[in-house]
């Protein structure tokens, strides 16, 4: 139900249960219905209240000067009361509001007020502006000491500066071992940037290279390009001593490629560099030898369609068949096959009507990882007539859009071959192109 004037001042109202409704409302973000209850209760209204109705005014779609200039008066209300988040509010507002005229003076005393009732935000802005001098005479003692109450609290923007200061000797003694204290706390907050720097401070003390690993890792599954290129040094120049990997390396510069922000021109740079490294390897492609590929495709076969003997001392048999056929897939990674990814179940296997409800295990890896998409393009295709060399009984099957299914070997099992391919771009930048075949296993048998 919406409220106006009329239908409020209509009845008697019962003020506990209308600012009830009133916070409902605001949550709701029916900020024009919340604002009729609070002002008609505004004799009433406790602190916390007249914060929400001030905000409430200047965040309706449409708002007047009059709405600003009672939203103002609603705060001082609450902040005369001690409530300090209408304090902070104040402040933004002298400050930033362009419906009000800037008044510095104002806004440094109730920021003030808010750190002397140890408000965590109101301590963190005051102590910024003390080290910059900004509004008032610069004391970074006394920042320093207010950013760290702050801290206490464990606000994030406290967290973080104090590690950024101490990290790098900018108004507090360098100390890295406070830096990364700070960061760490930081970091416990799951704010990406805090926990890149962690991640980096650990690399560079040699402090515990295992979990900043983990770290990046971590924030480059999550698209934090930095974290991505990062990972991608390590394993391609040998760093930290981690074993020099050039191919995976490059698959995590590819991701931090499609990760960057272009319109900052340091990420532009970097993404600069990062694409001529991938460059300079061109197209990464597995064996085409026919004879190696149907061995190596083969042993998977056999090992799908066949059930192995499982030792008596292994107490999990799915885990220990899973595990022997994960020890094959594994094999093509030495002819040259990237990102292998093994898939176990009873599912919709797509594009083949015989394989919709059966038992099947797919094994799904990259056959190229490419600088263009005319490379993945071309290397797909090629494959696909590769794939009808290595087996002769396509021709018993049916070939589909990009991909083939037929059976193999008398009453063995049944295969599906699919291809894909997928270009990244973004921002006018050609990025990293991958072509994908999926091969699934069924036991015809099962079927």
């Amino acid at each position: 139900m919406s409220f106006t004037l009329s239908n409020v001042y209509a009845q008697n109202r019962d003020a506990a249960k209308d600012l009830k409704e009133a916070d409902r409302l605001y949550k709701n973000k029916d900020y024009y219905s919340a604002i009729v209850l609070y002002k008609f209760h505004s004799s009433v209204l406790k602190p916390e209240e007249r914060f929400i109705y001030a905000y409430c005014l200047v965040h309706k779609s449409s708002y007047t000067q009059d709405d600003v200039t009672e939203s103002i008066n609603q705060l001082k209300m609450a902040s005369s009361r001690g409530y300090t988040p209408a304090m902070v509010a104040l402040y933004d507002t002298y400050i930033a509001n362009k419906l009000v005229p800037q008044d510095r003076s104002q806004a440094v005393t109730y920021i003030s007020r808010a750190a002397d009732y140890e408000d965590s935000v109101g301590l963190f802005i005051y102590g910024s502006l003390l080290n910059a001098g900004d509004y008032i005479s610069r004391d970074t003692v006394k920042a320093y000491r207010l950013l760290v109450k702050s801290a206490e609290q464990k606000y994030y923007n406290a967290l973080y500066t104090l590690g950024y200061m101490h990290y790098t000797g900018s108004k507090a003694p360098k100390d890295l071992s406070k830096a990364a204290y700070y960061w760490k706390l930081a970091a416990e907050t799951g704010k990406d940037e805090a926990i890149y720097n962690y991640a980096m401070i650990l690399l560079e003390t040699n402090t515990n290279v295992t979990s900043a690993l983990a770290y990046l890792q971590q924030l480059n599954d999550k698209g934090f390009a930095a974290a991505s290129a990062y990972l991608g040094s390590i394993y391609h120049d040998g760093l930290y001593n981690i074993p020099k990997n050039i191919e995976k390396g490059l698959e995590y510069y590819r991701a931090s490629l499609y990760y960057y922000d272009y319109s900052d021109k340091k990420d532009k740079n970097t993404y600069d560099a990062i694409k001529a490294i991938v460059a300079k390897y061109g197209a990464i492609e597995p064996t085409t030898d026919i004879k190696t590929l149907r061995a190596a495709f083969d042993e998977l076969f056999t090992r799908v369609t066949s059930t192995p003997v499982v030792p008596a001392a292994e107490t999990d048999k799915r885990k220990y068949i899973q595990q022997t056929l994960e020890d094959a897939y594994s094999k093509l990674g030495t002819l040259g096959f990237r990102k292998g990814k093994v898939r176990f179940g009873q599912e919709n296997a797509p594009l083949n009507n015989l394989l919709l409800t059966t038992p099947f295990h797919s094994y799904e890896t990259d056959i190229v990882q490419a600088v263009s998409p005319e490379s993945a393009e071309k290397t797909q295709k090629k494959w696909l007539e590769l794939i009808k060399k290595i087996y002769p009984e396509h021709v018993n099957g049916t070939e589909v859009p990009r991909g083939i299914s037929f059976p193999v070997g008398p009453d063995k099992g049944y295969i599906h071959i699919h291809f894909t391919y997928f270009t990244y771009s973004g921002s006018g930048y050609p990025l990293s192109s991958r072509a994908i075949m999926t091969i699934y296993y069924a036991n015809r048998s099962k079927l």
